[in-house]
């Protein structure tokens, strides 16, 4: 489950969770929408509340995927492929580096 809303007019295009990302090597879930790229994974255990009182057993809840990473698709200047890795570059010269054929070509087909 994740925990975000949708914007007005805002519709999801795809989601994806299995994303690997270079810059730690570790899999993030993936929600492409007609208006943000997002990128998901579970919030740290080590800070957070309610996973102290789930794991101490005063409490039950659904573990829920929260945002660690949002940008506009506007923002997307191009997605390249080289040598098996994806680049989805962005109008800051900023970039993310990921491992995942399927929002490569989510992105590059819907998006730009």
């Amino acid at each position: 489950m994740y925990n975000f809303k949708l914007l007005n007019n805002e519709n999801i295009k795809k989601i994806i969770d299995d994303v690997l990302i270079y810059k730690n090597n570790k899999l993030y879930s993936f929600i492409i929408t007609n208006k943000r790229l997002l990128v998901f994974d579970y919030p740290s255990g080590y800070h957070n509340s309610m996973e102290d009182l789930r794991i101490s057993g005063k409490i039950n809840y659904i573990k829920m995927k929260e945002i660690i990473f949002e940008r506009n698709v506007d923002d997307i200047k191009e997605i390249t492929e080289k040598n098996g890795k994806y680049f989805i570059m962005f109008n800051d010269d900023s970039f993310i580096e990921i491992g995942n054929k399927n929002a490569y070509e989510t992105i590059k087909e819907g998006i730009l």
